[in-house]
């Protein structure tokens, strides 16, 4: 009778310590891959075409579920701009991570909006996962000509540009 006691305590110590899972969910989970934390200032350019100089950029990101977002401001010389940012990421650490970066400013003035282009998936987020790479990303600006256009007479532009970003 001894044995069926202590064979039950065995099965259920076996069931609690497989139910609950071996390792951490952040190692798979999109808001701290690998254990990096995202939260925090990223800074870096948008490289513009046809030799317009690129754009300065500081990103100031919380977390909000899978998604960054925060403040971006954009600088173009002296003249800046603040628009909101949003980063999408999806993935793990077995089968990596993407990431889809978008910008939009709802503000009335200049109004910029950007997303990754093409695929929806977007674009890949590898490891240390300190970097942002967008090689294709749309971005408009409105209402923006002291910006995008200083002493000219332009008002709207869209260009397809290249974002580069780096965690502080």
């Amino acid at each position: 009778m001894k044995l069926l006691p202590r064979s039950l305590l065995l099965a259920s110590i076996l069931v609690a310590h497989l139910s609950c899972g071996s390792g951490s969910n952040s190692q798979n989970s999109p808001i701290a891959p690998g254990n990096t934390t995202l939260v925090g200032v990223w800074t870096g350019t948008v490289t513009r075409p046809a030799g317009f100089a690129p754009l300065s950029v500081r990103w100031e990101t919380g977390l909000n579920d899978f998604i960054l977002t925060g403040p971006v401001t954009l600088t173009n010389g002296g003249v800046s701009v603040t628009t909101n940012g949003q980063s999408n990421l999806a993935g793990n650490d077995q089968s990596g991570y993407t990431i889809h970066l978008s910008f939009m400013s709802s503000a009335p003035g200049c109004t910029v909006r950007g997303n990754t282009s093409g695929s929806q998936l977007g674009d890949p987020f590898p490891q240390p996962f300190r970097t942002i790479s967008v090689p294709v990303f749309d971005i408009s600006y409105n209402n923006c000509q002291a910006f995008i256009d200083p002493g000219g007479v332009s008002n709207f532009r869209q260009e397809t540009v290249q974002v580069n970003l780096t965690k502080q």
